[in-house]
């Protein structure tokens, strides 16, 4: 095949096993993406390998399968740093796994997966803090959580998207309380 062309099918292959859970085919679809993420590692195609993974963390929480995100991020980070997607890929993988360990009451270690380094600027630091924030207000940090905030909301600037909105809305009433 042309890799035009296996590109193209891994890549609406990623979509299909995120569509197949949606629609209540849970296991067909995690299996989806884990055969999708070996074949594009497979083929070299380390981008695709690192979105399946993304997609396979986000379906994990979305399950509750908190400790399986956590194991997955970790093979989609070590993926993203060697292949130079650390920046942007492997700083969402951290988010997925510091959510997982937040969700599962492992505070420490979320504090060190979320601390900045070198991530992209944006949305994907953004990602690391909005968590920063949220495990401070969960741990009566408030001033912790209100500089955090601030930095966040530098990342965001006027970022509207769904997946930020929430979460600022849950730490801006943590705060209120």
């Amino acid at each position: 095949e042309v890799v035009g062309a296996i590109a193209d099918k891994l890549g609406s292959r990623t979509v299909l096993a995120v569509a197949k859970v949606y629609a209540g085919e849970v296991e067909s679809g995690i299996a989806l993406g884990w055969q999708t993420t070996q074949e594009a590692r497979d083929a070299g195609l380390a981008w695709l390998a690192t979105r399946a993974l993304v997609g396979l963390t986000d379906l994990q929480l979305m399950l509750g399968r908190y400790d399986a995100a956590a194991t997955t991020a970790d093979q989609g980070i070590a993926l993203a740093d060697q292949s130079g997607f650390g920046r942007t890929l492997g700083a969402i993988l951290r988010g997925n796994k510091g959510e997982a360990l937040l969700r599962s009451g492992r505070w420490a270690e979320v504090l060190a997966v979320t601390a900045l380094g070198a991530e992209a600027p944006g949305t994907f630091a953004a990602t690391l803090l909005l968590l920063r924030a949220e495990l401070h207000v969960a741990s009566g940090q408030l001033d912790a959580a209100r500089v955090v905030l601030r930095e966040t909301r530098g990342h965001l600037r006027n970022t509207a998207a769904a997946q930020f909105a929430l979460p600022l809305a849950l730490v801006e009433a943590g705060l209120l309380r």
